[in-house]
């Protein structure tokens, strides 16, 4: 490395690091090398590798629909189901047992943008308290589908 000073260049060994001057700029050049402007000086810095990096981090818009997993789980006679809906859709809030059949639709309508709160009392479509196990919540708003699992205990 060396520092292009006003009469010519300071060569510096490879492990002494840049003078101790304050780094008033710095750029990378075409040949990935890599000039600090110091207050002494110009530093080329060479041999090494350069990655670009995307700083533009993905922020989850509000059009998401997101389901969260039941509280309190393990439950024993209600739990608390919550869930956002990004964009209107047409919404179906439904709890399945283990083998795929419905033991109650907790939710089917249009709704609009915003967060949603239903308590299941661990009862099925009759009124009758289910049994003991392993439920799964399924929530359908348009094209998003998203199941969490539920385990009540009596």
């Amino acid at each position: 490395m060396g520092i292009l000073t006003e009469d010519g260049w300071l060569t510096i060994s490879e492990n002494e690091g840049l003078i101790s001057n304050r780094v008033k700029c710095f750029a990378i050049g075409p040949d990935s090398d890599i000039w600090v402007g110091t207050s002494e000086g110009l530093s080329r810095l060479y041999g090494f590798l350069t990655t670009s990096v995307n700083l533009e981090e993905e922020t989850p818009t509000l059009e998401t629909h997101v389901l969260e997993s039941n509280y309190p789980n393990p439950f024993n006679a209600t739990t608390t189901i919550l869930y956002r809906i990004g964009k209107t859709d047409d919404v179906e809030l439904t709890v399945f047992d283990v083998l795929g059949r419905k033991v109650r639709l907790l939710y089917h309508g249009v709704q609009t943008p915003g967060n949603y709160r239903v308590i299941w009392n661990g009862k099925n479509e009759s009124g009758e308290e289910v049994g003991s196990g392993i439920y799964l919540l399924h929530l359908r708003a348009g094209e998003f589908t998203a199941v969490r699992k539920m385990c009540l205990l009596r």
